[in-house]
């Protein structure tokens, strides 16, 4: 934050140019979506490195909606696996040479030759999972360098679809801005999605709904607010951009607590100030050819995205089958 402030001041006396109201309120805009990608306020993000990922080509493509969420994605790669719910590891005992201990809440044992960690970075942070012994210096360096960012969400449904002008019909602009008044406001529901049904083949069964979220300074609102406040902020931010439009009752909504959830704690992760790629490499190497590390926040190339985190997942898969042939022992077979 302090290096475009700088610059953004020494471009404003360089350059013969009135700066109006309305162009700040278009600045605060931009910033805030800069602090909606890295999912955290500008003064705590590497000013350096907070794009560094935009090294290598990016995933290409339309966007797409998971129109039954990303359950189907998880129930499909879970066929086949041994699933144990509601067992939550407290710590991880690596200390023997043969094996490793994972010890959960309730009290159970289990015990590997290989264990692969996806957990959010925020769970990291907390210090839920203890080790022993503890983590090696580069994954405590890696740990400070990356930060757990975070943005909440809030969808919400509406009877009719009073939004369409701004849309394309061809469905290429699904979104539209809204520039907030200060900067203070600057987090707070600045872009809304088009979250509608996409097919008309049955028009009794249309959904109609706006997303959006909250960042930076304002993400806390979620906490701070009940969910049907947080929703009557939204309804008056869509009231603003639409005046001559009386904005419908809802007759749904989400609003996601993430920040709150033991287990989550985060959206995906930033290089805090000070932070390079390099700190992605560091959590993602394994130690001991025992513990492997997958996970978005792993991925130097392409963090903060499902995709990237999947990838990190295939690419751990690939290093424990390595370090089964490299030591010559037979993989385990799934009982």
């Amino acid at each position: 934050m302090e290096q475009i402030k700088l610059v953004h001041e020494k471009l404003l006396n360089s350059v013969d140019f009135r700066w109006t109201k309305e162009h700040e309120r278009l600045f605060q805009w931009q910033l805030g979506n800069v602090e909606f990608s890295c999912g955290s306020r500008l003064t705590d993000v590497s000013a350096r490195n907070w794009d560094q990922n935009e090294c290598v080509g990016q995933f290409a493509g339309e966007h797409a909606i998971l129109a039954e969420g990303s359950s189907e994605i998880i129930r499909k790669l879970s066929e086949g696996l041994d699933i144990r719910c509601s067992n939550p590891v407290v710590s991880i005992d690596y200390s023997k040479s043969d094996k490793v201990i994972l010890h959960t809440e309730n009290g159970r044992k289990y015990q590997a030759n290989k264990v692969i960690l996806s957990v959010p970075l925020a769970v990291y942070h907390r210090g839920i999972i203890q080790f022993e012994p503890e983590l090696p210096e580069d994954k405590s360096i890696a740990l400070r360098n990356l930060g757990a960012g975070l943005i909440e969400k809030v969808a919400v449904k509406f009877p009719r679809k009073f939004w369409t002008d701004l849309l394309r019909k061809d469905g290429t602009i699904d979104y539209f801005g809204n520039v907030p008044k200060s900067s203070a406001e600057r987090g707070l529901f600045n872009m809304f999605y088009d979250f509608s049904t996409r097919s008309s083949t049955n028009p009794k069964n249309q959904q109609f709904v706006l997303m959006s979220y909250v960042c930076g300074d304002s993400v806390d609102i979620v906490n701070t607010k009940t969910d049907v406040e947080v929703v009557e902020l939204f309804v008056e931010a869509l009231q603003e951009l639409f005046p001559d439009e009386i904005i419908p009752h809802p007759t749904g909504y989400v609003v996601t607590h993430w920040g709150r959830d033991l287990y989550i704690g985060m959206s995906y992760s930033y290089l805090k100030v000070g932070g390079t790629g390099d700190h992605y490499d560091m959590l993602a190497k394994p130690i001991e050819n025992k513990l492997f590390f997958c996970g978005e926040a792993t991925n130097r190339f392409f963090p903060q995205t499902m995709t990237g985190a999947f990838v990190s997942a295939q690419r751990e898969a690939g290093k424990v089958i390595e370090s089964y042939l490299s030591e010559a022992m037979p993989i385990p077979k799934l009982e």
